[in-house]
């Protein structure tokens, strides 16, 4: 295949954790072909209430453009949301929408120090993200 590796403690935490009152959303500069594709081998498509692509957007990131569409359906306030992110680009992107930003670390972010822009925080495991979702309800 010819897509990333999985980052594992996101995949495990999309596929466990209790939904309740929370939407998840996935905000992607990828074609919505390849996103369903990428989340139906991971067996979670499922737990996610929204999905914007490339295809739904005019302008990409580092526009905010994908997260204020998220926002818009969601019928949602920045203020009722956080942004996980793994990219310099989303990252600006989230940071520009006025959403929280926190910076998953993964393989391919880590010499990324992030500097310069304001972001609420790294996430460096999974407790991580589990305390960062119930916190946000």
């Amino acid at each position: 295949e010819r897509y990333t590796e999985p980052i594992d403690a996101t995949v495990d935490f999309v596929r466990n954790f209790d939904k309740q009152d929370i939407k998840y959303a996935v905000a992607s500069v990828g074609g919505r072909g390849s996103i369903v594709s990428i989340l139906q081998s991971l067996k979670i498509e499922d737990r996610f209430d929204l999905l914007v692509s490339s295809d739904d957007v005019k302008e990409l990131k580092p526009n905010p453009e994908v997260y204020l569409k998220c926002l818009e359906l969601l019928h949602l306030e920045p203020k009722d949301c956080v942004i996980i992110e793994d990219s310099l680009v989303g990252a600006e992107a989230g940071v520009a929408s006025g959403i929280p930003v926190y910076i998953i670390r993964n393989g391919l972010n880590n010499s990324i120090s992030f500097q310069g822009i304001k972001i609420a925080g790294f996430i460096e495991k999974s407790e991580d993200i589990a305390a960062l979702a119930k916190g946000s309800r």
